[in-house]
C-alpha cells in the first residue's frame, strides 16, 4: 500500500476509535468521582495526554506495517523465493489489519462498558482482552517491521496497566 492511503486509513481508524471512546467517557460525572480508586490511579490529566500519544503511535506503527515491502529480489535467490516472501508479507499484513480492527473495537468497547454500562467486572475482563490484543498487535507489527512493533510497546504497557487499574476499581467498588 502506498504511504498516503496507509496513513489515511490508519489515522481514520484511530480517530474513529478515539472519538467513540471520548463520546462515552464522562470523568466529571458524580458517580465516577464517588468511586473508590486505588492509590496508583494516575491524575486525571494523565489520561488525555497518554491516549493522544498512544493513538498517534498506533497510527504511525500501522502506517509502517501497511507500507511494508519485500526487498527487491536478488539474482542469487532460488526461483520463486522472492514471490514466496512477498506472499508471506502480504499474509502477515492482512492478519495485522484484522488484529488492528479487533483491537480498536476492544479499545472503544472498554469505554462503553465502564463509563456507560458501569459494569466494572466486565470492564476488567474486557481490559484484559484489550491488553492481550495490544501485546499481540505489537508482536505482529514487529514481525513485519521491527520499529513498528517497538512503537506499539507503550500501548501494550498502558493497556496492561489499565487492566490492573480496572480490576482494582472493580474490587474497591463491588
Amino acid at each position: 500500500m502506498k504511504f498516503l492511503p496507509a496513513l489515511a486509513l490508519s489515522s481514520a481508524a484511530v480517530t474513529v476509535t478515539a472519538a467513540v471512546g471520548s463520546l462515552v467517557t464522562t470523568p466529571d460525572d458524580l458517580w465516577y468521582k464517588a468511586l473508590k480508586k486505588p492509590s496508583f490511579q494516575p491524575p486525571a490529566l494523565a489520561f488525555p495526554i497518554a491516549w493522544t500519544a498512544l493513538y498517534a503511535s498506533i497510527a504511525t506503527a500501522s502506517t509502517q506495517v501497511l507500507t511494508a515491502e519485500t526487498p527487491a529480489p536478488s539474482t542469487v535467490q532460488p526461483a520463486g523465493a522472492w514471490q514466496r516472501e512477498q506472499d508471506e508479507l502480504e499474509r502477515k499484513v492482512r492478519h495485522y489489519k484484522v488484529a488492528l480492527g479487533a483491537n480498536l473495537v476492544l479499545n472503544a468497547g472498554w469505554s462503553a462498558i465502564f463509563w456507560q454500562g458501569r459494569n466494572y467486572k466486565l470492564a476488567t475482563a474486557e481490559a484484559a482482552l484489550l491488553a492481550a490484543s495490544s501485546i499481540d498487535l505489537a508482536r505482529r507489527a514487529y514481525q513485519i517491521k521491527p520499529a513498528a512493533g517497538v512503537l506499539l510497546l507503550p500501548y501494550a504497557g498502558w493497556t496492561s496497566f489499565a487492566a490492573v487499574l480496572s480490576g482494582a476499581i472493580a474490587k474497591l467498588n463491588p
